[in-house]
């Protein structure tokens, strides 16, 4: 495959390849969700700092008994506030309760992130926002300073397997 676009005048075309490899490299597949676990695990253990010294954030292997997983879902990181306030980063989406108020985002539709006081020492909890690409605002809670990273490290990650087989991308 020489190029993947002829640009004329005012027409692009896209070369769609037509042998199996270069259309299995052409075609990128979803890793599972077992990858993507895995994946995020790795990714939250390289940019933490001492994670068994966590009060309320934890790199969990069970869903809580709140949450139905769904077809293949396994959970990554959970932040237990309390049974009212809480939140669970899954392979699929974000899932979270504050003041008893379900809410969830699969990733598939997630578009933004705005990370809150993460940083803030001063006090235990903030609260992140997420947008879907609809502009649908979802709020969820997670622990302040080191713990954070938990959090923001799998968010990221797991966002970033969706966007990259994103049609178009």
């Amino acid at each position: 495959m020489v190029s993947n676009r002829i640009t004329g005048s005012s027409k692009t075309l896209l070369l769609i390849p037509t042998d199996k490899y270069s259309v299995d490299k052409y075609y990128k597949e979803m890793k599972t969700d077992s990858s993507i676990k895995n994946i995020s695990v790795a990714a939250i253990k390289r940019k933490s700092i001492d994670l068994n010294s966590w009060e309320k954030t934890k790199l969990v292997f069970d869903f809580p008994v709140e949450v139905e997983p769904k077809a293949n879902e396994l959970p990554v990181v959970y932040v237990l506030i309390d049974n009212n306030n809480w939140t669970l980063v899954t392979t699929q989406r974000i899932i979270g309760q504050i003041d008893s108020v379900m809410r969830e985002i699969d990733f598939t539709y997630l578009d933004d992130t705005v990370w809150g006081s993460f940083k803030n020492t001063k006090i235990d909890k903030t609260i992140f926002r997420t947008v879907d690409q609809y502009g649908e605002q979802y709020d969820f809670l997670m622990e302040t300073g080191k713990p954070s990273m938990a959090i923001i490290s799998s968010v990221r990650t797991i966002k970033n397997f969706y966007k990259e087989n994103e049609i178009g991308q």
